[in-house]
């Protein structure tokens, strides 16, 4: 790939948690990874432990920063409900240059804040 196109691996990203089968940590609770998975290539490109009592939220900005920097600027990066925060959304688009597109669960409180702050033709339910 010498015409640059290895730089569209990380175009587009997904982002998700999951449990390391058979793993076990001290607590005896399963190893967690959050994993950032390549659209284009299928694989990983880098991974996250999560830390003891925690969740997917603090170890994205620790997962990305793996990444060579400057590479996932103009890259779509998806994820589910969990990283739809203010603060990750922020760093995303601001420090790194790449837009976002989080899951959103059809739970009615969220839904319904959710319809008060994007247009009403976002929505097809």
């Amino acid at each position: 790939m010498d015409d640059g196109s290895e730089i569209s691996i990380l175009q587009a990203l997904a982002v998700d948690g999951k449990c390391l089968r058979g793993s076990g940590r001290t607590d005896g609770k399963p190893l967690q990874l959050l994993s950032a998975v390549s659209h284009h290539l299928r694989l990983a490109v880098a991974q996250e432990p999560i830390q003891e009592k925690s969740n997917e939220i603090p170890a994205l900005k620790p997962l990305l920063d793996k990444l060579p920097k400057g590479a996932l600027e103009g890259s779509m990066i998806t994820a589910d409900a969990i990283q739809c925060q203010q603060q990750s959304s922020r760093w995303l688009t601001q420090q790194l240059g790449a837009d976002y597109l989080w899951g959103l669960k059809a739970i009615k409180r969220h839904l319904e804040r959710a319809k008060i702050r994007l247009p009403k033709d976002f929505f097809s339910l």
